[in-house]
């Protein structure tokens, strides 16, 4: 089927949020790695080290995904949804500890979630 112009600018949004999620994530990494003492009173877990890694692994895939979602493959739709589904569990699982985030992360969440999933026709 022909790719349509109908969701580009949501998966543009989409894009975005990728983007931007994966620079933070990047940058809160390098941080706990390299100067785990700013992070302390902000670290719900003990383990740096296993955090920052985890921050930068996915820092890295959600920036993947968002150059494999800009070349609308199937591949980025899938990696899209996966990682937004795991940072939706994620966000709810720390709640408690910074509860408007949380509930802003979980919305942007299930937005991409929706737009990965309602323009499927797109994606080769």
């Amino acid at each position: 089927m022909a790719r349509s112009d109908e969701g580009s600018g949501t998966l543009l949004f989409v894009t975005v949020l990728f983007v931007l999620g994966g620079l933070f994530n990047l940058v809160h990494g390098i941080v706990a790695l390299a100067k785990p003492d700013q992070l302390i009173n902000q670290v719900v877990f003990s383990n740096l080290t296993f955090w920052g890694t985890l921050a930068i692994v996915v820092g890295a895939l959600q920036l993947v995904a968002a150059g494999a979602i800009v070349a609308r493959t199937s591949f980025g739709r899938t990696l899209g949804v996966i990682l937004a589904s795991a940072s939706l569990v994620f966000q709810f699982l720390l709640m408690g500890t910074r509860p408007w985030w949380g509930i802003t992360v979980i919305i942007l969440d299930l937005i991409v979630i929706y737009a990965l999933t309602i323009y499927k026709h797109d994606f080769a």
